[in-house]
């Protein structure tokens, strides 16, 4: 099993990418920055990690998105809904292209995917990959990555 941490999470998949003439989805502004930061991050402080993404090779991954808070303050009385307006699979898609081009990450591979948004000190974005030809999450792993008692 590989951890990487990098700081801060990725933009939305509203705000990463934009319709051009044609109607080709692009990077926006916002998108290319945050790629090139990641793309950097990763390769220069993850550069072992990135060795474990080879062709071909069964894949389990679990990214985990530390947010400040994850409810809105006003619920009941002023906020239409308990939960801020935050959907954690509009931030993977560009975070795995992000991991794609520092390591050969290939999204096909994956066997499993889980999503997680958490409550933390501060933002940062926490991936999880299990080269399922070697080994399987043992439940000890389960255990600490996926405590009870998370949520508010």
């Amino acid at each position: 099993m590989i951890r990487l941490i990098l700081p801060g999470l990725p933009p939305s998949t509203n705000h990463a990418y934009v319709t051009v003439r044609g109607n080709r989805r692009i990077l926006s502004k916002e998108g290319e920055k945050y790629k090139k930061e990641t793309v950097s991050t990763l390769s220069r402080q993850f550069p072992s990690e990135m060795q474990v993404f080879k062709p071909h090779v069964p894949m389990m991954v679990l990214v985990r998105f530390h947010c400040l808070s994850l409810t809105n303050a006003g619920w009941p009385k002023t906020a239409e809904s308990r939960y801020k307006k935050f959907d954690v699979s509009n931030l993977a898609k560009l975070f795995e292209d992000c991991v794609k081009a520092a390591g050969g990450y290939d999204d096909s591979q994956n066997m499993f995917v889980g999503l997680q948004k958490l409550v933390g000190p501060v933002e940062q974005t926490e991936m999880y990959v299990w080269d399922l030809s070697v080994e399987v999450p043992t439940p000890e792993q389960w255990k600490e990555i996926l405590p009870l008692g998370l949520y508010a």
